[in-house]
């Protein structure tokens, strides 16, 4: 009898990755805590069982359970999510590369700017660059996706963390009247987030300060020595066509972002 309780619990997580009720936090079912916990005689588990995850690694911060029916429901949902990233990075790179060859709606000054070696296209530090098709929630593959899913938002998470620490430095930098300083700063920060407008947009302010010294710049690998006013106008460039491309001139922040661009690369150009 208890065997055969063993082989349902089994055949369930093996079919949706659980079995009852789910901790978000440890990722862990209940069973699987009770397993840990009490050992696989299920006769040896209590028989009445808090809504909190009771694992040694949530005691501290009571996490309550989802049921089978919210993780499920969070399942499908993540599954949602992954077609419409999908459809929305197909749809920016196709953007991308109808304007790269038809030029049909090229600005002036915009930047020919590969965005195969941004993380907003391609993460350096990611295996794929393509999004694969959104398996179903019910499915091993999903599960290993989902992993994969949980552990990229982590690292885009720190990476804009570190971005946001170093744009703090620069704007203490700037503040304190050292555009060198500031522009270092900033182009530390863009090596972890780069796609910020807001680095960028910083990064083109402390080079206008500059008053066109030559800078050093990461480009296609190499450090390079430009004038400062040249790398904010491409900096500029790149808010625009992030703006363009990827928000469609939309979204929070867009239309700000998009006025600070165009006036610090007119002021770079005069």
């Amino acid at each position: 009898e208890q065997r055969g309780r063993r082989a349902v619990r089994d055949a369930e997580r093996a079919k949706w990755g659980f079995v009852g009720r789910w901790c978000p936090r440890c990722r862990q079912d209940e069973f699987q805590v009770l397993e840990d916990m009490y050992g696989k005689a299920d006769k040896e588990w209590p028989q009445e069982r808090s809504d909190m995850c009771s694992s040694n690694r949530c005691l501290e911060v009571k996490v309550k359970l989802l049921t089978n029916e919210e993780r499920r429901d969070q399942l499908q949902t993540k599954v949602e999510e992954l077609k419409v990233a999908r459809l929305s990075k197909h749809m920016a790179r196709d953007r991308w590369r109808r304007w790269k060859s038809e030029q049909k709606y090229k600005r002036v000054g915009a930047a020919e700017t590969d965005y195969r070696r941004w993380d907003t296209w391609c993460p350096s530090d990611d295996s794929g660059d393509e999004l694969p098709p959104a398996p179903p929630p019910d499915s091993a593959e999903f599960r290993a996706m989902e992993e994969d899913i949980d552990r990229r938002a982590l690292d885009k998470e720190a990476r804009h963390v570190t971005g946001e620490e170093w744009k703090a430095k620069g704007n203490d930098a700037l503040a304190e009247g050292m555009p060198g300083k500031a522009f270092k700063c900033y182009t530390k920060g863009l090596e972890s987030d780069k796609s910020s407008r807001a680095l960028l947009l910083n990064r083109a302010l402390a080079a206008l300060r500059l008053n066109n010294k030559q800078v050093t710049v990461l480009k296609l690998g190499e450090d390079i020595e430009v004038g400062s006013y040249g790398q904010a106008v491409e900096d500029c460039g790149k808010v625009l066509d992030i703006a363009e491309f990827l928000c469609q001139n939309q979204g929070p922040g867009v239309k700000a972002a998009r006025v600070k661009a165009h006036m610090r690369r007119a002021a770079a150009r005069h």
